[in-house]
This record gives C-alpha cells, sequence and structure tokens, in this order.
C-alpha cells in the first residue's frame, strides 16, 4: 500500500496518543486493545455530537431572544420617533403663531404731520398733567386708574397759540403698564413714527430719591428704537426735596448710558396731587416750557424706528428662540434614533 493508505489504516491510542498500525490489536507503547480506544472514541463523538446539538440550540434560542429584544427596541423607537414628530408639528404651529402676533405687534401706522412735542413717561409719572399745563387747557385726563395710568392711547394735542403755534403735544400711554405692555409699546412706535421734527421728553419720579428702573429701562428701550442719536430733555416730577442733583444725573447716566441735554426738577403740588384732570400753576409751567426750550428740535423718520420693545415682546421673542432650539435639538434626536433604526 502507499503512504497515504498506511496512514489510513493507522490508529491512535487514545491513552498515549500514539499512532499504531491498523494490524496490531495492543498499543505498541502503552498496551492499550483497539477495542477500548474504539469504543472511548465513540462515546466521545456521541457527546461532541450532543454538546454541538445543545450549543446549536443555546445559539438559535439566543437569536430568537435578540431579534424580539431588537424588535421589542425598535418599536419603542418607532413611538419614541413618532411623539418627537408630533411635538415637532405642535411646535411649528406654535412658532408661526408666535411669529405672527410678533410681526402684528409692531406694524406702525403709516402717518405723518406737524413738528411734536413728545411725552414719555411710565403710568402715573404725570405726563397728562403737564400736557395740560404745557397745552394751559384740560385736554388730557390725569390721574390713576385701576391698575395703571389713564392714558391708554397716543393723544395728539394741537397748539394754537405761543411760541409752538403750529406743534402738536403727544401724550403717550406708560410703557411699564401692566395692562397695556403690548399695545403700549404699538402706540409709542406710532407716536415716534410721523416723519417729522420732535422733542423728545421724559417724565419720570423718583423713589427714596433715586430713578427707577423701570423709568431708566423705559428710556433705554425707547431710544434704542430710533436708529439715531436723538437729544432728549428730562422731567423729574413730583419730587419732594433733592439733596444731591448732579448725583441723580450721574445715576440716570449709568443706567441709560446716555446724558440728557437738558433737566427740570419739578416739586411736589398737593392740589395736583389730590385731584384728577389738573394742571400745574404758574411758576411749574414756566419751567416745563424753559426746557421744552432747550431740547433741540431732531427729525425722526419712519425708516428709522424700530421696534419699542415691552415685556410681552421680550417675552414671546425668548419663547421663539426657545421654540426654535427645542425643535432644533429634537430633529438631532429624532435622526439618530432613524440611523440606529
Amino acid at each position: 500500500p502507499d503512504s497515504n493508505s498506511n496512514v489510513m489504516m493507522q490508529w491512535t491510542c487514545v491513552r498515549c496518543t500514539v499512532k499504531n498500525c491498523a494490524l496490531l490489536s495492543y498499543c505498541e507503547v502503552c498496551g492499550s486493545k483497539k477495542e477500548c480506544d474504539e469504543v472511548e472514541r465513540t462515546l466521545e463523538e456521541k457527546k461532541f455530537i450532543e454538546d454541538e446539538k445543545l450549543l446549536r440550540e443555546s445559539i438559535l434560542e439566543e437569536k430568537k431572544r435578540v431579534r424580539a429584544v431588537r424588535l421589542q427596541k425598535q418599536g419603542e423607537r418607532e413611538l419614541h420617533i413618532g411623539k418627537i414628530r408630533r411635538q415637532i408639528e405642535e411646535l411649528q404651529v406654535e412658532l408661526e403663531t408666535v411669529r405672527t402676533l410678533l410681526k402684528s405687534k409692531h406694524e406702525i401706522s403709516k402717518l405723518t404731520g406737524r413738528p411734536v412735542i413728545l411725552f414719555l413717561g411710565n403710568p402715573g409719572s404725570g405726563k397728562s398733567t403737564l400736557t395740560n399745563t404745557l397745552s394751559k387747557r384740560l385736554v388730557c385726563k390725569s390721574g390713576l386708574g385701576s391698575g395703571g395710568g389713564l392714558t391708554k392711547t397716543m393723544q395728539l394735542i394741537e397748539l394754537h397759540t405761543g411760541d409752538y403755534k403750529g406743534w402738536d403735544i403727544c401724550d403717550t400711554p406708560g410703557l411699564a403698564d401692566s395692562l397695556g405692555n403690548g399695545p403700549t409699546s404699538q402706540e409709542i412706535s406710532k407716536a415716534l413714527s410721523r416723519n417729522t421734527r420732535y422733542k423728545v421728553i421724559f417724565v419720570l419720579t423718583l423713589e427714596a430719591n433715586r430713578v427707577r428702573k423701570e423709568d431708566a429701562d423705559t428710556i433705554r428701550k425707547v431710544l434704542e428704537s430710533v436708529r439715531a442719536n436723538i437729544p432728549f430733555g428730562v422731567i423729574f416730577n413730583k419730587v419732594k426735596r433733592v439733596k444731591n442733583p448732579e448725583l441723580l444725573l450721574q445715576c440716570l447716566e449709568e443706567n441709560v448710558k446716555r446724558k440728557p441735554c437738558a433737566h427740570v426738577i419739578i416739586g411736589r403740588s398737593k392740589d395736583a396731587e389730590d385731584a384728577d384732570d389738573v394742571m400745574l400753576d404758574g411758576k411749574y409751567r414756566d419751567k416745563v416750557q424753559q426746557l421744552v426750550d432747550a431740547v433741540p428740535p431732531v427729525l425722526i423718520q419712519r425708516s428709522q424706528v424700530g421696534k419699542v420693545l415691552s415685556k410681552d415682546d421680550l417675552e414671546l421673542m425668548e419663547r421663539e428662540v426657545d421654540i426654535t432650539s427645542t425643535m432644533a435639538r429634537l430633529v438631532e434626536i429624532a435622526a439618530g434614533l432613524a440611523a440606529q433604526t
């Protein structure tokens, strides 16, 4: 026989692993019987087959379990993606609503007219009383209503006599009025959008002989809404006593980042505080007149006027940013989950 057949005719001893000739019944080294080797080999093969069968069954069961878990996770992932997509759709609807509301809130009326002396300030600061005083007639309701000032819309009063004949005095609602924050900003934007000359005057009241934060915020918001460096005057109204007016102006300048070109301090008037629809007496009228004279007129064009941002304007803009960032985050999460699927 050739070498290949010799290999095929050999048998291996299980105990000492020595290859023996097929014609031998005993191992040449350890003397083990060939029959014993064959029996042990048969038992080993049977055990191997059984172990292999158990392993295949185990692998099959594991594949079934993994597939079930994968299907379950895929179903949960699809439900999560569906929920995120519904949230995105809802946020898109809300975003459109917010943007529409922001746009409608700041549509400025296309007005044009005579030069304007513009009084600006917060509710109860005395703008209407000063308007009556300067016009020398009771043309505006003054005093405090429930929840804020009486003035809710822009009021234009024509001056027919005096140095400012042909001018209008404009009385505006208070920007910090809790009942009219949104409409108020629109009214102030309208007042500034008449394509004419303005004398801009802010009316402030003090708190513990200090400039109130809401008054400084009002001045800053209005000045920031006009894309021009406009001069302005300040009336400190209803003041009991001020020890250091220069310190008061310094405090105002630090908060507003601008310095008024003129200012005047109007003391408390018991008669004006105790009554509605009043005007101040002659000495205060002269002070107001001197302040108006000291403020130079400035041409403000409609294209220079932006948005006067009120509290609810800022809240809507913040909500718009929140919705946009949330939508972007949800879209990113949905894309990641879809990629895993």
